[in-house]
């Protein structure tokens, strides 16, 4: 019964230890998530206008047909 008992308090502290730890792993989470969403719609925006600042034109040729 003895052994039952501290057993029980035994895990019971192992539980609420990693408990504790729980907050911050999962701030931790969010903000590696953030990064990830904003790195998206960074791609997403890069993309969805090719035209603006970072990559170059198509240059034409005669008639206006792409090279």
């Amino acid at each position: 019964m003895t052994n039952q008992i501290l057993a029980t308090l035994g895990a019971t502290v192992l539980i609420l230890r990693a408990a504790t730890l729980i907050p911050g792993a999962l701030a931790e989470l969010l903000r590696s998530c953030q990064q990830v969403l904003h790195a998206m719609r960074d791609l997403h925006t890069t993309l969805a206008r090719p035209h603006r600042r970072g990559l170059p034109q198509r240059r034409r040729g005669r008639g206006g047909a792409a090279r």
